[in-house]
């Protein structure tokens, strides 16, 4: 399903797709070097309904904002966001109507949440960045007046790059009257 790349010595990112006419020489001449390596996979399903769906790596976290589960997920390229999520619903076994979200963190910083209805052709799994999946607590799913959800996120002060962010970034509720010894002992 996808061809060398001398240059990475790895597959290349693009898979040969079924529809694909080319000749197998044309699939092993790239970046004018030849390559006598071809890879295949052995799937579950048809070859067209595989290139049909997008396959999706996220990280289930538990309560605790602990990684708990690597899943690959294979939905309908048209799929949204509240199908990815009942979907792992479903696989990790959660009970009915748990509330979960999922969000893009980059450098131990939350870079998106992603809506329900948003399409999943929008996730990108790239090494760099991870897609998390984890349950909303009760106490964030509906703030009360006076309250927000912050994200927090862990830093280090560096003498060459000002901070640092690393870690797990996980969410809080905050009141305008919380003190920031009220906040630290939350967070222990």
């Amino acid at each position: 399903r996808a061809a060398h790349s001398t240059y990475l010595n790895a597959p290349r990112q693009t898979a040969v797709r079924s529809s694909d006419n080319r000749k197998l020489r044309e699939m092993l001449y790239f970046g004018n070097t030849w390559s006598d390596i071809l890879y295949y996979e052995a799937l579950d399903m048809p070859v067209r309904e595989v290139e049909n769906k997008k396959e999706i790596a996220v990280h289930y976290y538990d309560e605790n904002v602990r990684p708990k589960e690597k899943l690959k997920m294979m939905l309908p390229r048209n799929a949204r966001i509240s199908d990815l999520l009942e979907d792992v619903r479903v696989k990790m076994a959660l009970p009915e109507g748990t509330k979960l979200r999922i969000l893009e963190t980059f450098n131990g910083k939350v870079q998106k949440i992603f809506k329900a209805h948003e399409s999943v052709e929008w996730l990108h799994d790239y090494g760099h960045i991870t897609l998390r999946v984890e349950a909303v607590p009760a106490e964030e799913d509906e703030p009360r007046a006076g309250e927000r959800i912050v994200a927090v996120q862990h830093f280090s002060k560096d003498v060459v790059m000002s901070t640092r962010a690393f870690g797990d970034p996980f969410f809080m509720r905050v009141t305008e009257e919380d003190t920031f010894a009220d906040l630290m002992a939350r967070i222990r």
